[in-house]
Formats: structure tokens, sequence, C-alpha cells
């Protein structure tokens, strides 16, 4: 696997990235992830939501799921990442925390919801996003590695470009009801798992 040294991203002036909290406009948080992911996924139907307000909500509440909000010179919320951490509440892995603090590697985390506004997008905000998120997997959670699950080939590429690795795994996307596939493409979506490891590990 691909081993990187993550160093914090730099900003434009005047510009910063947030943790998601409730007291954000969590309307405008949906909206930009349910436009960009209606613009790029044409196995979609038509208005499907990525996400709702209730789920929005679940999320910024589980401690297990940071969402980081780009906001702009105006603190406008121009785009969001989503890193997924893994539950290392076990007893076999805070003891191994403890005794090597410094050294211990916890599991892989997962970066999704990476999504830019349409009226935002070509500004690198997607690629300062990534990079915060990973910065934070890696240099403040001190994850082993970040995976990625992706259908659009020209997104696979993108992620290679960051230093993702095909892992030569693939995951059916299952969605019983239907709520987001057309139903032409039930059981035909297939995920790409991506990986990058952390530089601490090894």
């Amino acid at each position: 696997m691909n081993k990187i040294r993550q160093s914090p991203p730099s900003f434009p002036t005047g510009c910063k990235i947030e943790t998601a909290s409730i007291n954000h406009d969590l309307k405008r948080i949906a909206l930009i992830i349910n436009l960009a992911y209606q613009e790029k996924h044409a196995y979609l139907k038509d208005n499907a939501e990525r996400v709702s307000l209730e789920e929005l909500l679940e999320m910024i509440r589980d401690p297990h799921k940071k969402l980081y909000l780009y906001l702009n010179q105006n603190n406008e919320i121009c785009g969001t990442v989503l890193l997924h951490l893994p539950d290392t509440t076990s007893r076999i892995n805070k003891l191994f925390q403890w005794i090597f603090p410094k050294h211990f590697l916890k599991d892989d985390a997962e970066i999704g919801l990476l999504a830019v506004h349409p009226d935002h997008q070509r500004k690198k905000i997607g690629s300062i996003l990534m990079e915060h998120a990973e910065h934070e997997a890696f240099s403040t959670y001190r994850m082993r590695s970040i995976k990625l699950l992706v259908v659009l080939k020209a997104l696979i590429v993108y992620y290679q470009s960051l230093g993702y690795k095909d892992t030569g795994l693939r995951k059916k996307f299952i969605d019983k009801t239907l709520r987001y596939l057309r139903p032409e493409w039930k059981d035909k979506v297939i995920f790409t798992i991506l990986k990058k490891q952390s530089n601490l590990h090894g």
C-alpha cells in the first residue's frame, strides 16, 4: 500500500474548515451533499436524497463520524467530507493504546460524502477537504489506513492521483428498497475499494 506523510492543508485567505455541529445550517449541508451526488451519479433516481436531515443529525451526533465543512470568505458552507472512524473501545485496543501510546495504530478509517456545491466547484475545495480528512485520520486519530468506496471511473482516477491504490476488492451496492437506485441499475452498481496507508505503519 502507498505510504503517505500527511501535513495539514493550506487554505485560501479567509477560508476555514469546521466540524459540523447542530449549530450549522443543516439544510444547506444536506443540499450540498444531495446536489453533488445527483449530478455525478446517473444510476441514482432523480431527486434521490443521499442524506436526509434526520440522517445528517444522527451522523453529527455519532462520536465515530466527523463531518468536515469548508467555509469560504463569506462564511458560506461550500463543501463537505465525512471521516468515519472505527470503534476502538474494545478492551484489547484500550490495553495496547495504554501500553504503546506513541505506536498504537487503529484500524481503517473510511472517507465518504465528499461533495462541493456546483457553484463552488473547480476551486480545489474537494482536494483541501480530502487533505484535511487525511491529516485528521493519520495524525490526530492515528489510523492505520483510509479506504474509499468508489463507483465512477473518473473518481477512481481522481483518488488515485491523490495516492490511493486499488485493493482489488469489490463490493456490491445493496439497495433492496430502491431508495437510491433506478430499477434498471439494481444489483449492477459495484464499488471499487481504494486504500491509502499511513506512513506511521510498517
